[in-house]
């Protein structure tokens, strides 16, 4: 499907989004090392690994891979071309209206594009596709700011105000002149582009872009950063580049915790939000908090984030539930045991008349290969009683994957799915310690970072996971889970 999209600030702002096809064939995915971003990191060898252009089954590849093109800014830089398409697009469209003086003073005052939104991301609301959020952290803007959004052919559908508060490091330990503001924006619509520009009562931020997810939705996970200087979360941005020219389009990123190594360490936040920079708000960013994110507390975690207030209270921001197109995600705290048992009445509730894929997102992992954690293998219980369809995790620094019930391994179709996503930065990395768990059933244990594409749709759900190799991108595991 070519994307395309104008917004128009009444009649004197065209800016037009190019949308590009970039078909890929599975044959065409294996990728030589120069034709990737230089990393160096890793040595390996690529025994019994297997390169992507194997047959595999998921969602047809063809469909699976197509997507569009996009200039860093996100719009083409040949506006008069499209210019005949989008008034062939907008004749007969109803205007909405908007306040023009408002529109002309974006394009006119020499302070459009000029706001500093300091430290942004973009986060899911409680259904991805009909709702999202803004989290910021800037410096010296106290008062509430102003979200325009608009519509793909510029009109103006509604303005909202942040929620600000400031920027506590520890507890009670205010940062000066630092503030965090959060918002909602509610009532999107499936499959539409939308605009939106923050503005302070003097300044106004460049034009941020989303397109909300249709009938299918592509989720791009990632385990754990956890680093610890700058170049950790380099290397990670550089993976995560990787996954994106390769895979153009996809709706949600998805971050299995360790998002830190030191959970209190303000720089190593820092590092994180200047390395991956935009790639954390041109589309929601998805996390599960992790062991080291809440070291000496987690108040700089939930000061990251803004997600959807339908957990338990005492875990705000921690754990929750989002809805998917063909699914739902429950967000599950494992640093938290003492509330465990509240978690599983949570869940039990939150899942029991979902029809789509019952999805768990967490940190810790139920069946890891290096970490064995009993309390935690524990939950598998309650998730084969709640009939999960996957749970993804991280936490254990290798890539494997097995579906068990009654703690035997069984048909994806017929049990519990977990996945271990192993490292996307290269910060860290465990081994398999080769005993007996009778558990084992995939084991990518290369000292290389792994990513892993989900496909959601009516027919089911496609897994794809990734090794960035020297030799380039090598497919390291797939599986195909058809839909009830």
């Amino acid at each position: 499907m070519i994307r395309c999209i104008r917004y128009t600030l009444v009649t004197l702002v065209v800016m037009v989004l190019a949308g590009c096809i970039n078909q890929v064939s599975e044959s065409d995915l294996i990728l030589n090392r120069e034709n990737l971003i230089e990393s160096g990191h890793h040595a390996g060898d690529q025994e019994n690994s297997e390169t992507v252009n194997q047959e595999h089954e998921g969602i047809d590849s063809a469909n699976d891979l197509e997507g569009e093109i996009k200039t860093e800014s996100g719009f083409s830089e040949d506006l008069v071309s499209q210019e005949n398409y989008f008034d062939d697009q907008a004749a007969g469209q109803d205007s909405v209206d908007h306040p023009i003086s408002l529109l002309e003073t974006m394009k006119e005052d020499k302070a459009f594009g000029t706001l500093d939104l300091g430290q942004l991301v973009m986060n899911p609301g409680q259904e991805l596709g009909s709702d999202l959020s803004f989290n910021l952290k800037v410096k010296g803007i106290s008062q509430s700011l102003s979200l325009y959004i608009f519509d793909e052919y510029g009109n103006l559908l509604q303005t909202l105000v942040t929620e600000v508060e400031p920027f506590f490091h520890y507890e009670d330990t205010p940062l000066l002149d630092l503030y965090v503001h959060d918002i909602q924006v509610p009532g999107l619509n499936p499959d539409s582009d939308y605009g939106f520009i923050f503005y302070d009562g003097e300044l106004y931020s460049k034009l941020l872009t989303y397109q909300t997810p249709g009938d299918q939705v592509d989720l791009m996970v990632f385990g754990d950063p956890q680093g610890y200087k700058l170049e950790h979360y380099e290397a990670f941005r550089h993976n995560f580049d990787i996954g994106l020219n390769q895979f153009p389009e996809w709706d949600m990123t998805v971050i299995a915790g360790d998002i830190v190594d030191k959970g209190d360490d303000l720089w190593q936040w820092d590092y994180f939000h200047e390395a991956l920079d935009s790639r954390l708000y041109e589309r929601p960013v998805l996390t599960a908090i992790g062991n080291h994110d809440v070291i000496n507390g987690s108040n700089l975690y939930k000061s990251s984030f803004e997600y959807p207030d339908n957990g338990l209270e005492a875990l705000k921001d921690r754990s929750f539930y989002i809805d998917l197109p063909g699914g739902r995600i429950g967000v599950w705290d494992t640093e938290k045991p003492s509330l465990f048992s509240q978690q599983a009445e949570w869940l039990k509730e939150i899942m029991k008349d979902q029809d789509g894929f019952r999805i768990v997102l967490m940190h810790r992992s139920v069946y890891p290969v290096s970490y064995n954690e009993a309390y935690i293998r524990n939950l598998s219980q309650v998730f084969e009683d709640l009939e999960i369809d996957l749970v993804i995790s991280g936490h254990d620094h290798i890539y494997s994957r097995t579906t068990i019930m009654d703690e035997e391994i069984v048909s994806v179709d017929d049990g519990v799915t977990y996945v271990v996503t192993g490292s996307s930065s290269g910060s860290k990395f465990y081994s398999d310690l080769g005993d007996e768990r009778f558990w084992k059933q995939v084991v990518y244990d290369k000292d290389y970072p792994v990513f892993t594409r989900i496909s959601i749709d009516e027919k089911g759900l496609s897994l794809k996971a990734y090794a960035i190799e020297d030799q380039g991108l090598i497919l390291v595991d797939s599986l195909y889970k058809t839909a009830d």
